[in-house]
């Protein structure tokens, strides 16, 4: 009997519109508790939560027959709605359109929970956007040989 064994992780990170500082920690706590709960009732494993006033990283794992764009559509229609919903904040809340996603190796598993439990940390030291340019300056270029 065959058994399979299929581990897809996932590090996604998506931004606030005009990543407009609006998910002070309070909002944070409740909305990445709230998200878990809701995107575990949809069959998405969210496995880790973290990120700063304009952005958040998420670390999830697929199922096969599942897929990211929609995981992602998802994760960022339900928070939309929930957040202005609960009026949680003052302002209309909206995600950016785009958002990163990076395949993450079993063997970087712990690695990648560390970074993105630790984010209020890391941006005491560096913005997001400075975040970004170290994580766009390892990225494959398909166009070369």
């Amino acid at each position: 009997m065959s058994t399979h064994r299929i581990y897809i992780f996932l590090h996604v990170i998506i931004e606030v519109e005009e990543r407009r500082p609006l998910l002070k920690p309070s909002l944070r706590a409740v909305y990445f508790s709230w998200l878990k709960k809701h995107a575990l009732e949809r069959g998405i494993r969210v496995l880790a939560t973290g990120g700063g006033t304009d952005h958040v990283h998420f670390f999830l794992q697929l199922h096969p027959a599942q897929n990211l764009l929609q995981v992602v559509k998802w994760l960022k229609e339900e928070s939309v709605h929930f957040v202005n919903e609960s009026k949680l904040i003052s302002e209309t809340f909206a995600w950016n359109s785009d958002y990163r996603a990076f395949s993450v190796s079993p063997s970087n598993f712990t690695q990648t929970m560390d970074y993105i439990f630790k984010q209020d940390d890391f941006h005491q030291l560096k913005t997001l956007e400075q975040e970004l340019d170290i994580i766009d300056k390892t990225r494959i270029n398909l166009n070369e040989p």
